[in-house]
């Protein structure tokens, strides 16, 4: 049977266990959690843990212990899909998600989702992604392994960085500023509407030509197809976009590869561990990008800032 999931957390000042937990990234609902079964807070000591409620005042330089319950999750149907893990240990994995994988299993993908996949390295588990990506975008997403770290890394929030090759060319750098909303015509796609949630993407231009651009893209909010849609807003769709370019016909690549779906990519995400605390970033680079390239990446790929 698994074990509980032990996280320690430093006193930095004095307060109660609540106001040390919520300073070290516990979320309000695990708090809650915590409160309502004692046992699973406790304080360490020489002679060992020794059970505490939220409510206790604890002083600076004390450790409080949580240990988390493993999960129990229902069983989900497996599916065998190679998956290139960048990055996993008990609390986070940081997943390359294919194209044409849907991040949700929603309606029309039951089975055939980023968690199944998973579920065949991994077993039966709960899935908590912390961002999504859309369908036919590719690149890096991170999963929260348990209960406290999805609280931890929602908070904390992630910096997210994507590639993609747009149509034309672009200005060297650039601040899209166009508020979302639901598009008229189609409930699966959205569009740039007055009345829409605000929505900011920062853009640098990586390369140019054959009237092509690779663009370094980084967002400034979280909205549904975000990026697509602020880059066709200001005349450089992506390219292969069938939803916002009205020329979807995919670029030439020096290898022959003909690109399926847009040309987008999260290439970079930066996020603070929630229990180490240390910062951490991975990187993955698009085929697309490196053919579209000829194979040579810019030295200074990421040092430019957006």
């Amino acid at each position: 049977m698994e074990s509980a999931r032990i996280i320690r957390i430093p006193v930095e000042r004095a307060g109660t266990a609540e106001q040390a937990l919520r300073a070290f990234g516990v979320s309000s609902s695990l708090c809650t959690a915590l409160r309502k079964r004692l046992g699973l807070v406790s304080l360490e000591s020489e002679g060992g843990p020794i059970a505490i409620r939220l409510t206790q005042r604890l002083e600076r330089g004390q450790t409080i212990r949580i240990a988390l319950p493993p999960d129990c999750p229902q069983p989900m149907p497996v599916y065998d899909l190679a998956l290139d893990i960048a990055y996993q240990d008990e609390d986070l994995a940081i997943v390359v998600k294919p194209p044409h994988l849907a991040s949700i299993a929603v309606h029309g993908h039951y089975g055939r989702a980023l968690p199944n996949a998973l579920a065949a390295v991994w077993g039966d588990f709960v899935y908590r992604p912390v961002h999504r990506l859309d369908r036919d975008t590719s690149g890096l997403i991170v999963i929260a392994r348990n209960r406290f770290a999805h609280g931890a890394l929602c908070a904390s929030g992630l910096q997210r960085e994507y590639l993609a090759l747009c149509r034309g060319k672009t200005d060297e750098r650039g601040i899209v500023e166009a508020p979302i909303g639901a598009h008229p015509d189609d409930p699966y796609l959205r569009a740039v509407r007055a009345d829409g949630a605000p929505a900011t993407t920062y853009y640098r231009r990586v390369a140019y030509r054959d009237g092509v651009s690779l663009v370094r893209l980084r967002l400034g909010s979280g909205r549904t197809h975000q990026i697509r849609l602020h880059m066709a807003h200001v005349g450089h769709p992506l390219c292969c976009d069938a939803d916002y370019n009205p020329d979807p016909a995919p670029p030439k690549l020096p290898s022959g590869a003909v690109l399926d779906r847009q040309a987008l990519h999260s290439a970079r995400v930066a996020l603070i561990h929630p229990v180490t605390k240390a910062r951490m970033q991975r990187t993955h680079i698009p085929t697309f990008a490196t053919d579209w390239l000829g194979g040579v990446l810019p030295p200074d790929l990421w040092e430019q800032e957006i």
